[in-house]
């Protein structure tokens, strides 16, 4: 862990057969998902990753990160995705605050890396979406700190030219569950209808006839059809929360300032 702060004060890592024996959901992922990470970074990092102890947890992410650059001028930046997507969903599940921060901090140059290196959307998107849905759960949370960072980074990746805007949007248009829906909470509703309203502001919308992400604009994976589907879905316009009301309100006039007139049929 050379070049972690205060490494001389963490104590040593449990053995990694113990950690996976106990299969008590600390390690946030199997032993063949483990595997590819001990050939890259090596038995002691993954030990300190898959730890009870958070310290060593938040230690073996910043190990991770500042290894980063290494690694793809070693290995080339595609080589690197599937371990890196493995780490990265391990961190943003973690219950820890200070674990969750270290994770997204490697989320931000882990996209910045695989941007510049011009990975394929193709190759990036399918294991990192484990991560963008634990992102796009967070937007639920209680704590308004862990809401927020959770929509910088998805807004972030939808800036990501190995990402793109049409991956998040996929994600954060998908129905809520009843759970989530429930009108005595409005957390699991407003923030995304936020998060929402910022990509049709940032992305457009796709034109009539035009499927999301394609031509020169496309909506960046956003269609009216689906902003406002997802409006009438889940009752938002009428939710007896203030706050749920207020977003759904800025998300449809930030339709309408985009499309005008047609999103009227949305509103009976």
């Amino acid at each position: 862990l050379e070049g972690v702060k205060n490494l001389d004060e963490l104590p040593q890592p449990e053995p990694l057969r113990n950690l996976m024996a106990a299969d008590d959901g600390t390690a946030h992922a199997s032993a063949s998902e483990l595997q590819p990470l001990v050939a890259l970074f090596g038995e002691y990092v993954v030990r300190c990753l898959v730890s009870k102890v958070w310290a060593l947890r938040e230690a073996a992410l910043t190990k991770a990160r500042l290894r980063l650059k290494e690694f793809e001028a070693e290995h080339g930046a595609e080589a690197l995705v599937a371990p890196y997507c493995t780490v990265l969903k391990m961190g943003v599940e973690d219950k820890i605050a200070q674990v969750y921060i270290s994770t997204l901090d490697l989320l931000d140059e882990c996209a910045r890396a695989f941007g510049d290196a011009h990975v394929r959307r193709g190759a990036l998107c399918p294991p990192l979406e484990p991560t963008i849905s634990a992102l796009t759960a967070k937007l639920g949370e209680n704590q308004q700190r862990v809401r927020e960072q959770a929509f910088d980074a998805l807004l972030d990746l939808a800036h990501c030219r190995s990402v793109g805007p049409p991956h998040v949007a996929a994600m954060v248009l998908k129905r809520l569950g009843k759970k989530q829906t429930s009108h005595h909470k409005w957390r699991p509703i407003a923030t995304p209808l936020r998060l929402r309203k910022q990509l049709v502001d940032e992305f457009g919308l796709a034109k009539p006839g035009e499927k999301a992400g394609e031509g020169g604009h496309g909506g960046g994976g956003l269609t009216t059809e689906g902003v406002m589907g997802f409006v009438e879905a889940n009752g938002c316009a009428t939710h007896n929360i203030q706050e749920v009301r207020e977003a759904a309100k800025e998300l449809t006039v930030a339709v309408y300032l985009r499309v005008g007139s047609e999103v009227e049929r949305h509103l009976a």
